[in-house]
């Protein structure tokens, strides 16, 4: 299954994990995503793989609207640990997940950073 997600300016989606792999593609604008422990920037016409029960989040930190495709992401199959509200859904000892969540917390502060301070920092 394909669908195409339209992600505002300065908005970040949950910290989730799926059973299937899920390919994000980039069709306009930036995306930052987490995954696992580290953050990938994918621009126009670049794709990255999640593999199956990889932690990530997918935040579009600029200050333009941004289009995915987005394969293989099935709501039902799908876990939510963290949602840009601040709320924790479910947390556990794993480390990756502690340094998972950091992150995301990390980008949620980015959204909260004056949008004249996003222009200088680009």
């Amino acid at each position: 299954m394909t669908a195409s997600t339209f992600l505002p300016a300065r908005h970040i989606g949950p910290l989730l994990s799926s059973r299937l792999d899920r390919t994000i593609f980039v069709q306009k604008g930036q995306l930052n995503i987490i995954m696992g422990e580290r953050i990938v920037r994918l621009s126009v016409g670049e794709s990255l793989t999640i593999t199956r029960v990889t932690l990530h989040a997918v935040a579009n930190l600029s200050l333009v609207p941004a289009v995915m495709d987005d394969t293989s992401l099935d709501t039902n199959d799908t876990t939510v640990f963290a949602a840009a509200n601040g709320e924790v859904y479910a947390t556990h000892r794993s480390c990756v997940l502690q340094i998972t969540l950091s992150l995301y917390a990390g980008l949620l502060d980015d959204l909260n950073m004056p949008a004249m301070e996003m222009r200088q920092a680009a």
